[in-house]
């Protein structure tokens, strides 16, 4: 007797009849993927660590009394701010110039850098 052949023909290892429907697993919907929320991630990204870094910085000289812990918010803020645009506009060069590797991190570093230097230059 002649087997049928089935479509997709299954694998030699497996068997050519299948007992039970194999279940069908659950594949989330794909999340979009644009440059505006992976630019605002990063801005966000780029905001905490500045201003946790310049803040712990500026610890220590509310601690040697030479600056209040207002001040050291405050200034921890507005650096903050600082790396959160330059982080933002960034991301948003490089993936609109780019499509990643040495490229997107020599577009990412001048970006940022250039960013940073005309938001410190504007703020003195």
């Amino acid at each position: 007797m002649m087997q049928p052949t089935y479509y997709p023909r299954p694998y030699p290892c497996y068997p050519s009849f299948q007992a039970q429907p194999v279940p069908q697993t659950f594949v989330p919907a794909a999340q979009p993927n644009l440059p505006g929320s992976r630019a605002f991630s990063a801005g966000l990204f780029g905001m905490m660590v500045v201003s946790t870094g310049t803040l712990g910085a500026n610890l220590h000289h509310v601690a040697d009394g030479s600056m209040t812990l207002g001040q050291a918010v405050g200034h921890s803020v507005t650096n903050g701010i600082t790396g959160g645009v330059a982080a933002a506009t960034a991301t948003a060069a490089a993936s609109s110039l780019t499509n990643g590797g040495a490229a997107g991190l020599a577009v990412t570093i001048a970006a940022g850098t250039g960013v940073s230097y005309l938001i410190n230059k504007l703020n003195r």
